[in-house]
């Protein structure tokens, strides 16, 4: 195999791609199709210099350095195939009337598209407060905008975080603040929660947590941590246990959050920090933090081997958000300075089992917070909990789509869903229509009659589903999260989650436990990709593509095939994703062929990479990238535009080439002997790396 780069569509396929799109202005506050190539009015024309400017033809880089060479300042990507920038009148009038053929819409991007409509006022909100997140654009000063917000009374600034102003604001105020020039972005600030299943009996007496356990290790198989389900030991064999890895935490808090006192599990944790407001302690009084870091890096010391976490060779980093004054996690509004403190740790995972399950699937101003991350340090891998809000409302025996949690909507992240464990010994064994709101739930069959862990097939019924509202897969991949065994605090207020297995150790469940576990996975891989395939610091993209391309597709699922079936398509999907992390899988890995390219690709470039196929074969080829932030403005995330496709000899496009909504693509099937050629397409560059895009590309085959 080798690689060719290509400058230019050098196929026809490419070509017919590259016709103009519908020309629909993707704003969240509505959705503009005007007649008028130029709206404004004498009024907003005077007041503001941000301008949307649509294209006719499908956009390049090309139509934002036009933009910059009249005075332009690039703000944002707008889809479709447009760019709000900051431009003055007389070269607005100047651009207007020189470059008019170019021009499909050129409007003025005024107070009431900026506001969410979460926070419409209205007659029933106008004397009251709301807590609100401004996101002004890049570029601005923000002392100015300060300044300017200080002059409404009612209105008072809680912090400032970037480009992010965090205020509470009366209602009659909003408006006029969005008015500010330089503001790109007003919404309400969302509530977290952690991502556990809080699931009680429908009778309230908790008579569901049937531990039924000796609580001395005789009766635990190993199937209980769910590391067997995910094939860790096969890991363990070839000696990979995340050795030389660190992964960071942002959760309750860790055990007795003392270095020194901590559950004998935790060999690996070297640090830990406070990082609530007001909190002066990294321990766990509620709990759910200290489990999470045993699925990560638990030892197993305390029980002999029989509980262990994914990764026990890794090292760890704690840090705790729970506010005792809230009685909840507070998490840090600056993410990315809690982020930057585990980084210069060391860490290069960092897992997080929280989100937000208010305006499910949106891309919000804490998405672009986690992208805006990783765009700027593209060696770590932030992974996020899918959220619990999976139900079948409308009762037809599948779980609704359309329910991930924010940040867990965000491009670049690791989204993590929860399929079963295998384990019928302890936590919660009921069928879910006996669990409190299961009718309302999951009350029609199979899924009424389904237990929690009785099918490491199945998706859990709670774990939420995808696609984001912009149609994005979600979540990336699933891992156990029914009856999931680890790690209890010892902080003497923490519950014992789904029912203590002794005073050691405790039962959960949730996307907040397939999240760790998913994290010790990519602590192993990571190891994996460094010792064996020589990658000395492989970038998230690799790391994230590895793991997806060696996940196990649960096609069917638990159901079987037919009117039942839980699956109904093959991987990817919005149930499972791209499949469940599986370690077995990693001889795909040995011999195939794994390219982190951290320099790139141009606008219109080509990788091209050759393949030979002797015999018929199975190819896996998938590509990820850490892709530029979006505008939480806007409707649809992806700003820069790679595409992934397999060509034969003739130049006949064999699979894919289509996907612009996604910045991680998966591509299978069985090929015929022949030559091929396997593509990536530089499509759309709009906010580059020095102008390119990087991308991580895995490909294997073997032999039929």
């Amino acid at each position: 195999m080798n690689t060719v780069l290509l400058k230019g569509l050098v196929l026809s396929f490419l070509m017919g791609t590259a016709a103009a799109s519908a020309k629909e202005l993707h704003l969240k506050s509505e959705a503009l199709q005007l007649k008028s190539n130029f709206s404004k009015s004498q009024s907003e024309a005077s007041e503001t210099n941000y301008y949307i400017v649509q294209f006719k033809e499908s956009l390049s880089f090309e139509h934002r350095e036009l933009l910059e060479s009249y005075g332009a300042e690039f703000k944002a990507f707008i889809p479709d195939d447009a760019l709000l920038v900051k431009i003055s009148a007389s070269d607005r009038e100047i651009f207007k009337n020189q470059q008019s053929d170019k021009i499909e819409k050129m409007i003025p991007y005024t107070a009431q598209l900026r506001v969410s409509n979460e926070i419409r006022p209205s007659v029933f909100t106008k004397d009251q407060n709301a807590l609100l997140v401004v996101r002004i654009c890049e570029g601005e000063n923000k002392e100015d905008i300060l300044r300017e917000i200080g002059k409404y009374e009612n209105t008072r600034v809680e912090d400032v975080d970037g480009r992010l102003i965090y205020l509470v604001s009366a209602y009659n105020e909003i408006y006029s603040i969005a008015a500010i020039e330089g503001v790109e972005w007003i919404e309400p600030v969302p509530k977290f929660e952690t991502a556990y299943a809080d699931l009680g009996s429908a009778d309230n007496k908790n008579n569901n947590f049937r531990t039924r356990s000796t609580g001395d290790y005789s009766d635990l198989n190993g199937l209980e941590s769910g590391t067997r389900i995910m094939n860790l030991p096969y890991a363990y064999k070839r000696g990979l246990s995340g050795a030389g890895q660190v992964v960071g935490m942002a959760d309750t808090g860790l055990d007795s959050g003392e270095l020194g006192k901590l559950h004998p599990d935790f060999g690996g944790v070297f640090r830990g920090y406070a990082v609530a407001l007001f909190a002066n302690s990294w321990g766990d009084p509620q709990g759910h933090g200290t489990h999470v870091a045993g699925s990560v890096i638990g030892t197993g010391l305390e029980s002999g081997g029989k509980i262990v976490g994914a990764a026990p060779g890794a090292r760890f980093v704690a840090q705790g958000m729970w506010s005792r004054m809230m009685n909840n996690i507070m998490v840090p509004t600056k993410l990315g300075d809690m982020f930057a403190q585990t980084y210069d740790d060391g860490a290069r995972i960092h897992t997080n089992s929280w989100g937000s399950p208010q305006n499910l699937g949106a891309y919000n101003n804490f998405s672009v917070q986690v992208d805006e991350y990783m765009w700027n340090n593209q060696d770590m891998l932030l992974i996020f909990a899918a959220g619990n809000s999976g139900q079948d409302l409308d009762a037809n025996g599948r779980i609704d789509e359309g329910s991930v949690s924010s940040p867990g909507t965000a491009k670049n992240v690791l989204t993590v869903g929860a399929s079963e464990n295998y384990t019928k010994l302890g936590g919660i064994q009921v069928p879910l229509k006996d669990l409190r709101g299961g009718k309302q739930k999951w009350g029609a069959e199979p899924i009424a009659s389904d237990f929690l862990s009785d099918n490491p097939n199945g998706i859990a019924a709670f774990s939420s589903r995808g696609p984001t509202s912009d149609g994005r897969v979600k979540p990336d991949i699933v891992a156990p999260g029914t009856n999931i065994l680890s790690t209890r605090s010892s902080h003497p207020d923490a519950g014992v989650l789904w029912g203590a297995y002794n005073d050691k150790y405790v039962w959960a469940g949730g996307t907040s436990m397939a999240t760790p576990l998913t994290a010790g996975a990519a602590a192993v891989m990571r190891e994996y990709l460094v010792k064996v395939k020589n990658q000395k610091n492989p970038s998230a993209a690799l790391l994230k593509a590895s793991l997806v391309h060696t996940a196990k597709d649960l096609f069917p699922g638990q159901f079987g095939v037919g009117q039942r079936q839980e699956l109904l398509t093959k991987r990817p999907n919005v149930h499972e994703g791209y499949g469940r992390v599986d370690l077995a899988r990693i001889p795909l890995l040995d011999y195939g062929m794994l390219r982190d390219n951290k320099l790139g690709l141009a606008e219109g470039e080509n990788a091209v990479y050759t393949m030979r196929v002797t015999k018929r074969s199975a190819v896996i080829v998938t590509m990820a990238y850490t892709d530029a932030p979006g505008s939480p403005s806007t409707k649809k995330a992806l700003v820069n535009d790679l595409d992934l496709m397999v060509v034969d000899k003739a130049g006949n496009v064999v699979l894919g080439g289509k996907d612009h909504t996604n910045n991680l693509e998966l591509l299978e099937a069985l090929f015929e002997p022949g030559d091929y050629r396997i593509i990536v397409n530089a499509k759309r560059i709009v906010n580059g790396k020095n102008g390119k895009q990087p991308y991580a590309l895995v490909l294997t085959r073997f032999n039929l």
